[in-house]
């Protein structure tokens, strides 16, 4: 599940009115539990739905349901303003990048999809200093570059990087049970994080105990590998952020980390 909200002063989010104390928010839920590289607990969702947050009254009241096009397993959102970016996992086949315009009411109308060259795709990033993104695909670690065009909208992949894993897949075709017998059986691309002058994106990967630096070219959109850098066996990286010196990068991972 994926939630995404923005709040601003002139009392318009990008995904809804906003009032004194209260906002829209949208939330991403699984909805085919068996296209999924891994095995949620819970029930199955619809979709993209639309929640109203009063955070005086600490209160979340479901509105509705935006939209079934980012189906199945609409896992991961990134909202740029009023446009919304939407990735699904399925390990069954490759993954799409959505992108949708926010209306003022809340509603969500879709721009256009793309296929994100790659499978279970969990991530996505809006590159501040260009019109590209960058998807990150888990199961073939396989990370990607999309051209925007002038709307926002995903025209094109301009780049793809791929990962040992992909190969892992092609050749010997795992399914969820090997997987999760061995999270670190091969490559697992996870997530994409910009240098905080925006000068090099890095993508932990879990199966290779590494994280990964890239350069994009923002004047055709190819990708880079600059370097690795290498962690303790284990260690399985999946997300991490930038302390605020800039110096520091502090990481989650399935395993206890140090």
């Amino acid at each position: 599940m994926n939630a995404d909200w923005n709040r601003t002063e002139d009392g318009y989010a990008g995904n809804g009115v906003v009032g004194d104390t209260t906002v829209r928010v949208l939330i991403s839920s699984y909805t085919d539990f068996d296209k999924l590289a891994h095995l949620p607990k819970g029930n199955e969702g619809q979709g993209i739905r639309c929640f109203t947050l009063d955070y005086k009254k600490k209160e979340l009241h479901d509105e509705k349901l935006l939209s079934t096009f980012a189906n199945p397993n609409p896992a991961f959102m990134r909202m740029e303003n009023d446009r919304l970016y939407v990735v699904n996992e399925r390990i069954d086949g490759n993954g799409i990048v959505s992108a949708f315009k926010v209306l003022p009411g809340g509603e969500v109308k879709l721009l256009k999809q793309l296929d994100a060259a790659g499978r279970s795709t969990c991530y996505v990033h809006k590159d501040r200093l260009s019109n590209f993104c960058l998807i990150v695909n888990y199961w073939d670690a396989t990370v990607s570059v999309a051209k925007l065009d002038k709307d926002g909208s995903p025209v094109e992949i301009t780049s793809v990087h791929r990962r040992s894993g992909f190969d892992y897949c092609n050749r010997h075709c795992p399914d969820r049970a090997e997987h999760l017998a061995h999270r670190q059986g091969w490559s697992h691309t996870h997530c994409v994080v910009p240098s905080p002058e925006d000068k090099f994106f890095f993508v932990p990967d879990l199966g290779e105990d590494k994280i990964h630096q890239f350069e994009l070219n923002r004047d055709n959109g190819e990708l880079r590998l600059v370097s690795n850098i290498q962690l303790k066996a284990g260690h399985g990286p999946r997300h991490f952020i930038f302390h605020p010196d800039g110096k520091q990068t502090p990481s989650s991972t399935p395993s206890p980390s140090e």
